[in-house]
């Protein structure tokens, strides 16, 4: 970040805490924080070195693992729920969820039927589409020789014929599409290859584990495997797919999908609705005083128990998820980085809060969140620029482009890990830096790739990579 003031005079702290609700509810970064200041982990590891197991997973994903006891919980494709055993890693049970699953029996034949006339109007569809592909690139051309020769008549013509072709065959298109939609709800929703249908990381209070999936599903299922309930919210409506992982909030279950959805986490009906915008990053969970909310990714503080925006408007994250430390949040992502703090107390249906500071940071996305310890917001961009951030005065005191990353994407959350900070990249590395106003790598190990971020069971470290799940630490 290139402000000179940043995350400034926050001298006194509110009553907000970073989690909310049981000490027994555990889901994304483990806590939402990524901080974990009392344990003693290994500071060197590799496939083989430190390794106490290693267990191949039975499906890729992207999901965070969440540690109950002796049970370690992750989502994996296409849309399952697995249950391994802390002791050695190996699988104890999987339950898949079918898309077809949602629907009713008296539904049910109807959706071979969907699949069936979808086909047929989607080949139909085809030969316009690439027609319309076909007249989209030529009038593309014509339209860069116009540039040179304005007064072409020939031209000229050529154009407003392809225009009109054009607007013929998207006519048509528009037409079949129309067909489609009675069909639409019983065709699973488009995603993206990295991201897939089980980018969310469950959540859990101990006895139950709420899993979230693409499509708007949520499933609730009891330690030994067997689904109590499970919903359809709402289908996302970007083809690139959904990620936001659902939280635990003061006895409600809430789900970002385009809106916000607070469920019974006993039943799975839905307590509330409150309106929103679909964002990638996750809901954090939150106190003002006695009040349960979370703070979504859209800048709006929702109290968990009605879904009242107690406010709105704070910032928009399209890509990173804010963190909550000592009654501020802090939400950086594209090119701006805001704190807010949150006040001791909400006044009837509203949060009063204080924007500290809204600066300019560094250009791009941040899919990894923050980290905020000693009084420094650590930062790191898609592409591997870490910064750290006085939040006292608003002093840069770094930004360093982390070449001994590799090449890769940084989708994995920065970690604190005892006295020092994990960076990792996708491509497996990760990075252990000394916290503190310089950049300093005390060490770099190497694993297979990962999108996921590393989270701790008592000193050990458990990392779920895209073909295997690892414990790291003494043997």
């Amino acid at each position: 970040m290139r402000a000179p003031m940043l995350f400034a005079c926050i001298l006194s702290l509110a009553a907000a805490l970073p989690c909310a609700g049981a000490d027994s509810v555990t889901g994304w970064r483990a806590n939402w924080t990524g901080r974990f200041p009392d344990v003693e982990p290994m500071l060197k590891w590799s496939e083989q070195e430190n390794v106490v197991w290693k267990e191949a997973t039975p499906g890729w994903g992207n999901a965070t693992p969440v540690i109950v006891g002796d049970r370690v919980f992750y989502s994996a494709e296409k849309m399952a729920l697995v249950c391994a055993s802390l002791a050695d890693g190996k699988v104890r049970w999987k339950k898949e969820v079918a898309y077809g699953d949602i629907f009713g029996e008296e539904e049910k034949p109807k959706i071979e039927e969907a699949r069936t006339k979808t086909k047929e109007i989607e080949n139909e569809m085809a030969p316009f589409n690439k027609d319309l592909r076909k007249v989209g690139k030529e009038l593309r051309e014509v339209g860069k020789q116009l540039k040179k020769d304005k007064e072409n008549e020939e031209l000229k013509a050529k154009s407003k014929e392809l225009k009109a072709k054009a607007a013929e065959l998207k006519k048509k298109v528009n037409e079949l599409r129309a067909k489609l939609k009675p069909f639409e709800k019983y065709k699973i929703p488009k995603t993206e290859g990295t991201n897939g249908y089980s980018s969310p990381t469950p959540v859990t209070d101990g006895t139950h584990v709420y899993a979230l999936y693409c499509p708007g599903i949520v499933a609730c299922y009891d330690m030994s495997g067997t689904r109590t309930w499970m919903v359809m919210t709402e289908r996302p409506v970007d083809a690139w797919g959904h990620s936001a992982s659902p939280v635990l909030v003061d006895g409600t279950l809430v789900v970002h999908v385009i809106n916000v959805f607070g469920l019974d986490p006993a039943t799975g009906k839905e307590k509330w609705k409150s309106p929103s915008r679909a964002h990638w990053g996750s809901p954090i969970p939150a106190r003002i005083g006695d009040t349960g909310v979370v703070v979504t990714t859209n800048g709006e503080i929702i109290r968990a128990s009605d879904g009242k925006i107690l406010a709105k408007g704070l910032f928009a994250l399209t890509y990173g998820t804010p963190v909550v430390h000592d009654g501020v949040v802090y939400a950086l992502d594209g090119a701006t980085g805001v704190a807010v703090k949150l006040p001791e107390a909400v006044e009837g249906d509203t949060a009063k809060t204080e924007t500290v500071c809204k600066v300019k940071i560094k250009k791009d996305r941040y899919y990894a969140s923050p980290l905020v310890h000693e009084g420094i917001v650590y930062a790191i961009t898609q592409k591997g620029v870490l910064s750290a951030l006085d939040v006292k005065d608003g002093k840069k005191l770094y930004e360093q482009q982390v070449k001994e990353l590799g090449k890769g994407t940084t989708f994995p959350s920065l970690v604190l890990a005892g006295k020092n900070i994990l960076v990792s990249m996708d491509n497996g590395t990760t990075l252990v830096v000394k916290p503190g106003s310089t950049f300093e790598i005390l060490q770099t190990n190497k694993l297979d790739k990962f999108r996921t971020t590393p989270v701790f069971a008592g000193n050990r470290m458990v990392v779920r990579t895209l073909k295997n799940l690892y414990l790291i630490g003494a043997k």
